[in-house]
């Protein structure tokens, strides 16, 4: 199995042998995924109601964000499930 990397880049290109990666990494291209995503009211919502670490709902929605593409990292890593095989 593979170190999930979170430093990989989000879309790297190549020009001959030469590979560019400038830009998002994927950690960031995917916590940008799952912001936007997030119903932002509920995290609001969550902000009011329950102690927590953050100072405003969008650092708390920038958290979750964050932990989400820090599990997609850490779940591509993994083996994929084993097939069936079906007749």
């Amino acid at each position: 199995m593979t170190e999930p990397r979170d430093d990989a880049p989000a879309f790297p290109f190549t020009a001959g042998q030469q590979v560019y990666a400038t830009g998002l990494t994927k950690r960031e291209w995917y916590a940008g995924q799952a912001l936007a995503a997030l119903d932002l009211r509920s995290v609001v919502e969550e902000f009011r109601a329950a102690p927590h670490d953050h100072e405003t709902w969008q650092a708390m929605a920038a958290s979750l964000s964050f932990q989400v593409a820090d599990a997609m990292i850490a779940a591509a890593a993994l083996p994929p499930p084993a097939q069936e095989d079906t007749p």
